[in-house]
């Protein structure tokens, strides 16, 4: 980690400041913390990975997870981590420390606990080194994807060129990427830009971090952006408590990831407040989402449209669904997506877009194979 980043890093919970903490770790000299000068939380740095989480799984669960009240045992690696400096007996008790509301933990041993991190090690050494893209041509193409040159035409466009090709056209000195998943839409947005300040990628999958990290730096070493120094960190962080400063962005980009977040209007505010006044925030998604599906009639249509996203549920949930959506009826299943805060369609997101002070500055519309998708260029205001 940069020590640039602090200057725009804040505490998820508190908004106060972080330091970084140079005290030596013995048992693993690749994690550090940062802590918060005002209310004193700790986060770790792994392998040079920011990882500003809550202590608890209620950041982590799915969506579907969430609106269920799904209780099951934390499955998410980051959320394990933010553990270790407490269960490895570092002498800081970050429980008394976290103002967020979390569910009991399994008691581990120590010796499960450094298993652990040495199985992320593992995982994240693989990640940074380029190792895990070299392991298959697909892997290599996902690498390379992000050099190919954007079409010219709008018609040539897939929907990832042409989101990337408005994101480019705003010309962004302070870029957050929200959600960012494998890094493809903000390596090809910094692939094609001419110059830039400062860019960050939040995501809350652990493995995913690295891979965006080498993903960007790869494609830094490649194009003219590289050679000016591109000042970019990717940080572990849940996208409805985003850890950073106030107006520190001018533009923040969300490719695609809407659908898989239970609580897009904490998500919409959270980019309202890390923006800049008159900053842009581009984000796209699916037509056809939740609120299309009706149950019981259509609960199986829903079961294998959620076995196909991008972010599988595990079978237990899938199981939670297909027995319990059946009994509800139409007004009692959207009533459930709203209490869940689930993004549902377009006219719903236009709602939330405006309560959020944004305004909807342009709209674009991307038609492949009979499939519809936005994109949505918002203000803040």
């Amino acid at each position: 980690m940069k020590d640039w980043l602090l200057d725009i890093l804040a505490c998820p919970f508190c908004k106060g400041d972080l330091v970084r903490i140079k005290e030596p770790i013995t048992f693993s000299p690749d994690l550090e913390f940062l802590r918060c000068t005002k209310c004193k939380a700790e986060f770790p740095i792994f392998l040079e990975r920011p990882i500003l989480v809550p202590k608890g799984v209620e950041g982590w669960l799915s969506a579907i997870d969430q609106a269920i009240c799904w209780s099951g045992p934390p499955r998410a690696d980051i959320v394990s981590l933010a553990w270790l400096g407490e269960q490895l007996e570092l002498g800081r008790d970050l429980k008394s420390l976290v103002k967020w509301k979390s569910m009991s933990w399994r008691e581990r041993s120590r010796n499960e606990w450094v298993k652990l991190l040495e199985s992320l090690r593992e995982k994240a050494e693989e990640r940074r080194s380029g190792r895990w893209f070299m392991k298959t041509e697909r892997r290599k193409r996902l690498l390379e994807s992000s050099l190919a040159p954007l079409p010219s035409r709008a018609s040539e466009r897939s929907i990832l060129d042409e989101f990337v090709a408005i994101a480019v056209e705003a010309e962004p000195l302070r870029l957050i990427d929200v959600a960012s998943g494998g890094g493809f839409a903000v390596s090809r947005i910094l692939a094609n830009l001419g110059k830039i300040e400062y860019a960050v990628a939040v995501e809350k999958d652990l493995k995913c971090l690295w891979s965006i990290q080498y993903k960007v730096e790869y494609v830094a070493q490649r194009t003219k952006i590289g050679r000016k120094g591109l000042r970019f960190e990717a940080v572990g962080a849940d996208a409805r408590k985003l850890p950073f400063r106030d107006e520190s962005f001018d533009l923040a980009t969300m490719y695609h990831s809407l659908g898989e977040i239970c609580g897009v209007s904490d998500v919409l505010l959270q980019v309202h407040r890390v923006l800049e006044p008159g900053g842009r925030f581009l984000v796209s998604f699916h037509d056809v989402e939740l609120a299309n599906y009706v149950p019981p009639e259509e609960v199986k249509s829903l079961i294998e449209s959620f076995k196909k996203r991008r972010v599988p549920l595990t079978t237990q949930e899938l199981n939670y669904i297909e027995k319990n959506l059946p009994k509800l009826d139409r007004q009692q299943f959207l009533e459930f997506l709203e209490a869940a805060d689930l993004f549902i369609n377009l006219q719903h997101l236009e709602k939330k877009v405006k309560k959020c002070g944004f305004v909807i500055v342009k709209k674009y519309f991307h038609v492949i194979n009979g499939k519809r998708d936005f994109i949505l260029m918002l203000k803040k205001v």
